[in-house]
C-alpha cells in the first residue's frame, strides 16, 4: 500500500502497525493542531517557550506535506514560519533547537518512548529535521490508525 500523503513511501508490511499510546487514545475528536500541541507538551516543552509555537508549526507543516522534512527545512519551513510570526528564519531555527533540547534533556525518557512508540530513539540528540520528521511520522501513523 502506498501512503496517499507521501507517494513512493511503501508502508505495506515494512512497518508493523503501531499501537496507539494511552495519551493518544483519548484524543479521538480533536483536530491535528490540538493533538500536536498536546504531544509537544507531553514531551516536556513548555507552551511558554518561544520554540513551542515554531515547533508546532513545523510539525503541522510536515504532517500536511511529508516532503518538507526530506527537503531542506532551512529553505522552506523556517522562512514560512518566520513570516507567520514576524521574525527571522535564524530565530525560528534557534527556537526549535531550544525546544528540542528541552525535550531531550529530561531525565525521564518515558514520554519520548510513548510519542515515538514504533521508532527507536537514538542516544544522541536528534537534529531539528530528524525530530520534526520523527514526531510527524509517529503522529501520521497514529492518525491513520484512528481514521481507519
Amino acid at each position: 500500500m502506498v501512503n496517499a500523503q507521501c507517494p513512493g513511501l511503501n508502508i505495506a508490511g515494512s512497518i508493523p502497525a503501531p499501537r496507539q499510546p494511552k495519551f493518544i487514545r483519548r484524543w479521538t475528536n480533536v483536530n491535528k493542531e490540538q493533538l500536536v500541541s498536546h504531544v509537544i507538551r507531553r514531551l516536556g516543552v513548555s507552551c511558554h517557550t518561544v520554540g513551542f509555537a515554531y515547533l508546532k508549526a513545523a510539525i503541522l507543516m510536515t504532517l500536511d506535506d511529508c516532503t518538507i522534512a526530506q527537503r531542506s527545512l532551512n529553505t522552506i519551513a523556517y522562512p514560512m514560519i518566520a513570516d507567520a510570526y514576524k521574525t527571522t528564519p535564524i530565530r525560528v531555527e534557534r527556537g526549535i533547537r531550544h525546544a528540542i533540547e528541552r525535550a531531550w534533556s529530561r531525565k525521564d525518557r518515558q514520554p519520548l518512548q510513548e510519542v515515538l512508540a514504533p521508532l527507536k530513539i537514538p542516544e544522541r540528540r536528534m537534529t531539528n529535521a530528524e525530530f520534526i520528521a520523527t514526531v510527524a511520522e509517529s503522529l501520521r501513523f497514529q492518525l491513520m490508525e484512528k481514521a481507519g
